[in-house]
């Protein structure tokens, strides 16, 4: 991970978001962009330059003192500060392409009032909009680093090494052990399965892992049970492309996990 963006409200969550990011993700070689959106408060009138400066410096001094003490907490770290008005997905989504980021981390809930904007409610957009993958935090969840890796799939159209290849990094890199979990439905072709199968174990071959099946009945909270069970410290979900109605169904899947998740959660894209 050479680029991680993390947006932020000056919340306590985006900041443990930020440092979740750091302990995890963080070498000599990882540049983390903390950004702060924001938006000039509507009144129907002409927003006078001066109140557009007031704003912008006083967003700027937030970022200068959230900086500061990152880099208070993790001496050495590279990081960016960026304040930039405009709309939210906007912005992140513009970063993202100009820079070449290469993951989004972000807390699910925020800050409300003057500074607050609300990454709780931005989270399901950028899960929607995003090109890479996306890591949600979820409030007061206090998981710190990673031990065991939860990869929820229904073992269909598994698309092969660029997939997963985020995943192969944080397993290797943390040291965690990775549970891949079937959800198996009764419709389910067992000679494409064992396929899908053999092609996971390919990818992960060098990294400890294990299959595990479970019967597929509700899958939001399939998943977050089977990871309360094994104390899970990340569940991966991958955001499908294919079909119209299996794309509407796992889209809806996905953020529906955004919305409920009490563990991190990280969602890929398909390559």
């Amino acid at each position: 991970m050479k680029k991680v963006i993390i947006p932020t409200d000056f919340s306590s969550n985006a900041r443990l978001a930020l440092d979740f990011a750091i302990n995890n993700f963080n070498d000599p070689d990882t540049m983390f962009w903390l950004t702060h959106v924001y938006r000039m408060p509507y009144s129907g009138a002409v927003v006078s330059v001066d109140l557009d400066n007031l704003l912008k410096e006083d967003r700027e001094e937030d970022m200068r003192k959230e900086l500061a003490a990152a880099r208070e907490r993790f001496p050495n770290l590279q990081i960016q500060g960026h304040t930039i008005q405009g709309t939210f997905i906007d912005v992140i989504s513009r970063i993202v392409d100009n820079e070449s980021i290469e993951m989004i981390v972000m807390g699910t809930t925020g800050a409300t009032g003057a500074k607050g904007v609300l990454l709780g409610s931005n989270a399901a957009n950028v899960v929607k909009h995003a090109k890479v993958p996306v890591l949600l935090y979820p409030n007061d969840c206090g998981v710190k680093t990673m031990g065991k890796v939860v990869l929820a799939t229904d073992l269909k159209h598994v698309k092969g090494y660029e997939t997963f290849k985020v995943v192969r990094q944080i397993v290797k890199n943390t040291g965690s052990k990775l549970d891949i979990l079937h959800l198996e439905s009764s419709d389910d072709d067992a000679i494409a399965n064992e396929r899908e199968s053999l092609l996971l174990d390919t990818i992960f071959v060098d990294l400890p892992h294990g299959f595990h099946s479970k019967e597929l009945k509700h899958p939001e909270e399939d998943i977050l049970d089977y990871a309360h069970e094994v104390d899970a410290n990340l569940v991966v979900v991958v955001a499908r492309s294919y079909g119209f109605f299996e794309r509407i169904v796992h889209r809806s899947t996905s953020r529906k996990l955004s919305m409920l998740t009490d563990v991190p959660l990280l969602i890929l894209r398909e390559h």
